[in-house]
């Protein structure tokens, strides 16, 4: 029997350890669903302006990681926060297995779509099915990442692609997963409740 394994990614200022953050109260939550399913969060600590110097190194990590889980047996379900959105998209370059479906909250993934390749790697068939959350009062992102540029924008870099899709919603950077949005986006993550744009 195949099984679903989630593995949950979070952005800069995510303190290891702490049972707060919103990838630990993940876990639980698809813990407590359902025990057929599996579920870990990929932990660092990075803080905003130093981000990028070990950014390499964390996805060769998490793609070491996704790759423990064999395609024969899980069905591999990756969601990230902000950065975390980052390093999902450099691991996914270098993983050996696909992922089946790909949400990525706030994304802190460069805008211009010939440095992300995310249609790409759906193409490719790297990613089944591909969520792009983005925010309305988002005042962290600015237009040089995904998270930061309009809605209508974003789906024209995959107009004539049918796996992604382009969710938005009137949140602050963090908001998806405050305590208002917190179940919703979890359902969302776990195909369990149909996110509109």
């Amino acid at each position: 029997m195949t099984r679903n394994v989630y593995v949950f990614v979070p952005g800069v200022l995510s303190y290891p350890g702490s049972a707060r953050n919103w990838t630990d109260r993940a876990v639980t939550w698809i813990h407590r669903r359902a025990t057929c399913e599996v579920a870990e969060k990929f932990e660092y600590m990075a803080l905003p302006a130093t981000r990028n110097l070990l950014a390499a190194r964390r996805a060769t990590e998490l793609a070491a990681l996704i790759d423990r889980y064999p395609i024969e047996d899980f069905s591999l379900v990756l969601a990230g926060h902000s950065f975390g959105c980052e390093l999902i998209r450099l691991a996914l370059q270098q993983s050996k297995r696909p992922a089946n479906f790909v949400h990525l909250f706030a994304p802190a993934v460069p805008a211009d779509p010939r440095r992300h390749r995310l249609k790409a790697l759906v193409v490719a068939g790297k990613i089944g099915f591909l969520n792009l959350y983005l925010s309305s009062k988002d005042k962290v992102l600015t237009g040089h990442f995904i998270g930061g540029v309009a809605p209508d924008a974003v789906r024209a870099h995959f107009a004539d692609e049918h796996h992604t899709a382009v969710h938005f919603r009137p949140f602050g950077h963090c908001g998806w997963f405050n305590a208002a949005n917190f179940e919703g986006s979890m359902r969302a993550v776990a195909g369990l409740a149909e996110t509109s744009p």
